[in-house]
């Protein structure tokens, strides 16, 4: 099987408990790395994925020519709608664990931004 790798997870406030000691496990600490040297090699490689998440409450208030650009996100899997008002991160961080799980991702590093997380 091919290896495929997570180059950043990004969260709002603290990690769960849960996913650092997952990351820890697997010794994987937070680092800084050359974002543009890193995305440049997994671009040769083709292997970039993102995942962000939206609830569907905010997916249906987006006007009609953002929502048609949030359709085509969803529709190649770079996009999550979870159902409700507001995003309970309990729901994405499972969703995210069991997507990492299920297509056996090497996470190499994570990465926290609080500045474009909202």
């Amino acid at each position: 099987m091919d290896n495929r790798i997570i180059m950043e997870i990004k969260v709002l406030y603290a990690l769960p408990i849960w996913l650092v000691k997952s990351l820890s496990e697997y010794k994987i600490y937070k680092g800084s790395i050359s974002k543009y040297g890193t995305a440049f090699r997994i671009e040769q490689r083709k292997e970039i994925e993102r995942r962000s998440y939206i609830s569907s409450r905010t997916l249906h208030a987006l006007p009609t020519a953002m929502r048609i650009k949030y359709e085509e996100f969803i529709q190649e899997g770079s996009l999550m709608v979870l159902e409700g008002t507001i995003l309970d991160m309990m729901d994405v961080y499972d969703n995210l664990d069991k997507f990492i799980i299920d297509n056996k991702y090497d996470v190499r590093t994570l990465g926290f931004n609080p500045y474009k997380a909202k």
